[in-house]
């Protein structure tokens, strides 16, 4: 489990898109390249009323000693799917985040 929890994960949803969100499930994701694991962790997917799209796709991690990073994508376009949603952070260098704590 995430352990800056569900709530501050549905609230930096509606933090960074302005959108009230309904947390539906935690889900388990690994991105792996050349057989390295990328990134692991769980990834908290939450329903959200947008006119492209009803989901939404948030994690977070501690950084700088006690802070924490929070991560939230909304499924548009090529982002259909959880993993896509971790690759497309990690490759943009993680900017879809938010440091609220």
């Amino acid at each position: 489990m995430d352990l800056s929890g569900i709530p501050a994960l549905v609230e930096v949803t509606g933090h960074m898109y302005g959108l009230d969100a309904t947390w539906i499930e935690t889900v388990p994701e690994r991105e792996t390249y050349n057989d390295d694991v990328v990134w692991s962790g769980e990834v908290e997917v939450s329903a959200v009323d947008h006119t492209q799209t009803k989901r939404c796709y948030a994690w977070s991690h501690a950084f700088k000693g006690t802070k924490w990073q929070f991560h939230a994508v909304l499924g548009v376009g090529p982002i259909d799917s959880r993993l896509k949603v971790v690759q497309a952070s990690n490759r943009r260098g993680g900017e879809a985040r938010s440091e609220l704590r």
